[in-house]
């Protein structure tokens, strides 16, 4: 039952909606073009309009590469530099005691509940193959 209702839903997702990738993650990649598009589609659906050409996009990226060396061809890494994995992360879910306890907690919680339950680790290992 739940299987048939879930693929209904994907059904639906599917041919209901036109789900577009993330401008940010197209500049990032540099698909300058691409990303001007879905900023328009955007802004169709939502009934206004924009005015951001390539050139817009061009001019950004050649001064922000020129105020920091941030490298990659066609300003690729501009955008996508934000989201570099570090240990700042991680280390503010710790930055103080009631932060720390709460991380902990959650930590220990989610751990019990995988053990409590053996077909969550099968699940999660047939998943990692």
């Amino acid at each position: 039952m739940l299987g048939g209702i879930t693929l209904i839903m994907w059904c639906l997702r599917f041919f209901l909606f036109d789900l577009v990738e993330s401008p940010r993650y197209l500049i990032g990649k540099g698909k300058d073009e691409e990303a001007v598009a879905v900023i328009h589609k955007i802004a169709a659906y939502n009934s206004t309009t924009s005015s951001l050409t390539v050139e817009h996009l061009t001019n950004i990226g050649s001064v922000v590469v020129h105020d920091k060396d941030v490298g990659g061809p066609h300003g690729k890494g501009i955008l996508s530099k934000t989201s570099n994995f570090t240990t700042e992360h991680i280390k503010a879910l710790f930055a103080t005691k009631t932060m720390a306890y709460s991380t902990s907690l959650l930590i220990s919680i989610w751990g019990k509940s995988k053990t409590l339950n053996p077909r969550s680790i099968y699940y999660f290992e047939v998943g990692l193959k």
